[in-house]
């Protein structure tokens, strides 16, 4: 698959591979046994091999692959590489003085592709973040409201749960002000991520 790619690319195009990357991406092609993990790794390999792509190709992209999943990078080769941003909400309590969140984050990332655990969406967004390729921001679009619509139904039966306990603390005087609200947001590619994913993916 290397070659294939790289004989895609005019001569003058081509580039030494700096040993410290080169040698350890071929190590971990020794051991990958799923094939999106191992795209992943032959794309970072052959942008390494040019003369623009070089320079992004960082060392430490091996290790945020090493700590991915199947399911994760699919959704850096069919969702980050599109360049879409996937929505994700909450509820949350507002009383006095703040809020509290009563929910998990709850995604769209399943809607825009096929997972194997789609149950693991929120744990998939939280790995990006602590890798460093994703931001989770309060930023929306008004386009994307229909996306929200579609997740709502989700948490729906908690929401009115969250409503029976806001009414049982106000009957005892507590929670006064308190109101349930949906945070909407966008998890959104980090400057590092953008990087991550130019230099992982293909350049079609």
């Amino acid at each position: 698959k290397y070659k294939e790619n790289m004989e895609k690319i005019p001569e003058e195009e081509i580039a030494i591979v700096p040993p410290t990357l080169g040698l350890k991406i071929i190590d971990e092609l020794l051991t990958v046994t799923n094939e999106d993990i191992a795209e992943l790794f032959i794309n970072l390999l052959t942008n390494a091999s040019t003369l623009s792509g070089v320079r992004y190709a960082h060392p430490s992209f091996i290790e945020v692959i090493k700590n991915i999943s199947e399911d994760e990078a699919k959704i850096i080769n069919e969702v980050y590489h599109r360049q879409q941003n996937n929505v994700q909400y909450t509820y949350l309590a507002k009383l006095d003085g703040g809020v509290i969140p009563l929910t998990d984050k709850v995604n769209n990332v399943a809607t825009l592709l096929s997972l194997n655990f789609e149950e693991n969406s929120t744990v998939y967004m939280e790995n990006f973040i602590k890798l460093g390729i994703l931001e989770d921001t309060s930023v929306y679009y008004d386009f994307q409201i229909d996306e929200f619509e579609k997740l709502e139904h989700i948490l729906l039966e908690k929401k009115k749960l969250f409503e029976e306990r806001v009414f049982e603390q106000q009957k005892n005087g507590k929670w006064l002000n308190a109101s349930i609200i949906l945070n909407k947001g966008n998890y959104i590619l980090s400057s590092y991520g953008k990087s991550f994913v130019d230099s992982v993916t293909s350049n079609k």
